[in-house]
């Protein structure tokens, strides 16, 4: 697998509005798998340079934005996973640890 680094240091990678489609297929999994969800979110991040989660090196969460509402709508969607309130608060947690910004 070619573990190719992205842009240049300090650049945004991906600042735009989710599709409808791409937010609700986020949300979807958010609400059952933390990492699907993540990776879902940097698939379609990436997607936009022909590029998937498995095939870069590493990736700067700080370099990625959605807007507020929607970073809103899918950290709700990691927070309501089933199990105990706790997976869901840790789902959450993650979500804004290693998700994009909002702005």
């Amino acid at each position: 697998m070619d573990q190719t680094p992205i842009g240049r240091e300090g650049t945004m990678q991906f600042d735009r509005k989710l599709t409808t489609d791409e937010l609700e297929s986020i949300i979807e999994l958010a609400k059952e798998n933390t990492s699907a969800g993540i990776v879902k979110f940097y698939d379609i991040a990436l997607g936009d340079q022909e590029l998937t989660y498995g095939s870069v090196e590493s990736i700067k969460p700080t370099e990625f934005a959605i807007p507020k509402d929607q970073w809103g709508e899918i950290a709700q969607a990691f927070g309501s996973q089933p199990t105990n309130g706790i997976n869901g608060a840790n789902a959450m947690l993650t979500w804004m640890n290693v998700g994009p910004s909002g702005r």
